[in-house]
């Protein structure tokens, strides 16, 4: 298959999750149909893992985004505590990172008070070292 057929559709699927497969194939020049058939190889190989919706949480009156660095302990369970963390109510996204710390995830509260809670419920995880959180000024 063409890859950078499948390039661009994995494109404008991530530019609009709800983009319909004949607008692609319209604008990419080929049929609905192959475009459908990329999609469902795409998702039943993992490439295209879900469909997700970029949620103003402050709409819902969550007050407090915050942007959480954390680290781990050397003999931590990487796969438990990521777990962990995308099971927590407020943590929106989980990503395991390269660099000085191990995750970084994004969470969202409706108040100061419940980040701090989240915060310390994090904190005690076990395999975590280090929290720093970071409030979420604005988001792009």
């Amino acid at each position: 298959m063409n890859a950078s057929l499948e390039e661009s559709i994995v494109k404008k699927l991530a530019e609009d999750g709800r983009r319909s497969f004949r607008s692609m194939a319209r604008e990419l020049s080929v049929s609905t149909t192959t475009v459908s058939k990329i999609v469902k190889r795409l998702e039943e190989e993992g490439v295209i893992r879900c469909y997700q919706a970029v949620i103003d949480w402050q709409r819902f009156g969550y007050q407090s985004a915050i942007c959480l660095v954390i680290s781990l302990k050397v003999d931590a369970d990487v796969e438990a505590v990521g777990s962990a963390l995308r099971s927590l109510a407020s943590v929106k996204q989980v990503f395991y990172t390269t660099g000085e710390t191990s995750f970084t995830a994004y969470a969202a509260c409706k108040t100061t008070d419940e980040a701090s809670q989240e915060i310390a419920r994090i904190r005690a995880l076990p395999g975590v070292s280090h929290v720093v959180p970071h409030t979420i000024l604005r988001m792009f």
